[in-house]
């Protein structure tokens, strides 16, 4: 069961890179120092999926100036990744790597096989920080697409907390609900004396 807080797994993979039409191999390893956010879906040629990274893709420039990794992750393999890539017509901007996981090692690993079926997968997301420890993960209906404006904001909101750390065992830095800005809104919560007063 993949835990906020923990390491995330590890893993080595090839994956289908549209940008230069090539077969990548890469590993968790690869991507320490920045952040990644993992996007996985049941199958490629789905109607779903295909909106799902084509949203993403409209949000990588701001993910790159944020120092922020894309992945896309099924069970499919890579040739079937660059078919998908070249035929529909949502996947055709599509520029960041999509991991074969065939084997369903990542798929088991990180908490995305279907209960109901070895065969599915699980509509999740996961935001690693730049250390390699989970920090966000969110399950999606099958049947209803991904917000990637919204995990564009929960990341925002992760990367700032992340570089806002507590200076001492006494207070905590956080960000309360509805927050607009990171930088306006932050809280700074003394222990004891702030507990049951916000």
């Amino acid at each position: 069961m993949l835990k906020i807080g923990e390491p995330a797994p590890d893993f080595s993979a090839i994956a289908y890179s549209p940008a230069d039409d090539s077969i990548v191999k890469i590993e968790l390893k690869d991507y320490r120092g920045k952040w990644v956010i993992m996007s996985f879906h049941p199958g490629d040629f789905t109607f779903t999926c295909a909106t799902d990274l084509n949203e993403f893709q409209k949000l990588l420039p701001i993910l790159k100036e944020n120092n922020c990794e894309m992945l896309g992750v099924s069970m499919d393999s890579v040739y079937v990744h660059k078919m998908w890539v070249k035929e529909s017509p949502r996947m055709k901007d599509v520029k960041f790597l999509i991991i074969d996981d065939s084997n369903q090692v990542m798929h088991r690993d990180y908490g995305a096989l279907s209960e109901s079926s070895i065969a599915e997968s699980e509509r999740i997301t996961v935001i690693i920080n730049p250390d390699g420890v989970v920090e966000y993960v969110e399950k999606a209906n099958p049947r209803m697409g991904k917000r990637p404006t919204h995990i564009l904001y929960e990341f925002i909101g992760l990367k700032f907390l992340y570089s806002h750390q507590s200076s001492d065992n006494n207070s905590i830095v956080i960000l309360p609900a509805e927050w607009k800005s990171a930088e306006q809104d932050v809280l700074t919560i003394k222990i004891p004396q702030d507990v049951g007063t916000i």
